[in-house]
């Protein structure tokens, strides 16, 4: 249990790391005056398109914005994972304590 707690401390700041590290990218293109919808990283074709649109100093924003945002989502899919894996541990040891 107190592993499944650690686990669920650390991807908890790790997500705020990345989130953190997704809202100054998105800074970043927007004070570029880039629109990126964030829907483009699961796209690779509208992804290409986005990237050869701008010019190349930006190329790498980009990539790090969709890149940042990508870990968030893992992230986050993460913690869920672990909130219900704790919540099953906590009802197994209430209902045999």
């Amino acid at each position: 249990m107190y592993l499944i707690i650690a686990s669920f401390v650390l991807l908890l700041f790790v997500n705020i790391y990345f989130r953190l590290k997704v809202i100054g990218a998105f800074r970043k293109l927007k004070d570029s005056k880039i629109n990126f919808n964030p829907s483009y990283i699961f796209d690779k074709n509208k992804m290409n398109a986005i990237l050869q649109s701008n010019p190349p100093e930006l190329r790498q924003s980009i990539l790090d914005f969709s890149r940042y945002l990508r870990y968030s989502i893992s992230m986050v899919i993460a913690l869920i994972a672990l909130i219900t894996l704790f919540g099953g541990v906590l009802m197994y040891y209430r209902s045999h304590a």
